[in-house]
């Protein structure tokens, strides 16, 4: 089983022709509601990849729960321990994203921020999974304290270091898998460089994985991803699409990636699985709606092969 231990929020997403200069107001904006948090996109993505997948999180016992519940109650392939507690809000996202599909997020963890952590221990302790996968939109305490855990029961485990937090310097050297954007890699060597191209950030996978001695994925959108581990180091392109709402693409991409890795342990094919599948998740509006089955992933392979 994969685990994903992590942040489950209501998203609420305005669509605009562009974004607001500081102090304007931009009307005329389209509005979407739908489930979301970087645990819980992940969670579904793996399920979505084919691969049995149990998501642990917390809400509030608020109108958003109940909103929330029954997307969570659609996803069939999808087990899922969440904590309701009474005195927290649920995590709420609000985002706005540009005719370009790029977006802008802030963030209300809420009940995120609060997730039991005597109750989270004694679900792992009767969850049997053979890997894990969190990111860092929960607290530090809950992160360290899984990793620990999976450590001792000899799990894989994959960190997603969004959103980057200054405690990941703490936990980054336990990960098998540690997958980043190119901004979180330049946070995480403390490089000061505007920008970074493809060459820079192999580069700087390279300098991550010297420390770590494991796999380090580093997303670069549309300019692929850098991967390097202690049998590989390469650069794949990324498949072209035309994007409406680049929102849950990195979620996308983790979730397929940690379950293609557990369903066939080939790096090489996880990455090229995983990246049509971020790929076809910035075609649609939403985070959670807009991650692809396994199926509509195989169907755009196949549509690529018919092509060449």
């Amino acid at each position: 089983m994969n685990l994903v231990v992590g942040s489950i929020n209501l998203d609420f997403t305005i669509y605009v022709p562009r974004f607001p200069e500081v102090g304007e107001t931009v009307t005329d904006g389209d509005l979407f509601i739908s489930p979301g948090g970087k645990g819980f996109n992940q969670a579904v993505a793996s399920s979505r990849a084919g691969v049995k997948t149990k998501f642990v999180g917390a809400v509030g016992d608020d109108i958003m729960w109940e909103v929330i519940k029954k997307f969570v109650s659609d996803e069939k392939m999808l087990e899922t321990e969440i904590f309701i507690l009474g005195e927290e809000q649920t995590g709420s996202a609000f985002i706005v994203v540009d005719r370009l599909g790029n977006n802008r997020i802030v963030v209300s963890p809420g009940a995120n921020k609060k997730i039991p952590i005597d109750d989270l221990m004694l679900t792992l302790e009767m969850t049997k999974f053979s890997q894990i996968l969190l990111q860092c939109e929960v607290d530090y305490e809950v992160i360290s304290r899984v990793i620990d855990f999976a450590k001792k029961r000899g799990c894989k485990i994959f960190l997603n270091t969004a959103p980057f937090k200054s405690w990941v310097e703490d936990v980054y050297m336990s990960a098998d898998f540690l997958i980043m954007n190119e901004i979180e890699a330049k946070l995480l060597c403390k490089s000061s460089e505007p920008s970074a191209d493809s060459e820079e950030m192999i580069l700087i996978a390279r300098e991550i994985q010297g420390r770590t001695g494991k796999y380090v994925i580093i997303t670069m959108g549309e300019n692929g991803v850098v991967v390097k581990g202690p049998d590989i180091d390469s650069h794949f392109p990324a498949f072209e699409v035309t994007p409406v709402d680049t929102t849950g693409a990195g979620d996308t991409f983790c979730g397929y990636f940690s379950a293609e890795m557990l369903a066939r342990g080939d790096i090489v094919e996880a990455i090229r699985i995983s990246s049509v599948a971020a790929a076809l998740c910035v075609t649609k509006k939403g985070a959670v709606s807009s991650i692809p089955t396994k199926t509509e992933v195989e169907k755009f392979l196949f549509s690529l092969s018919r092509s060449d």
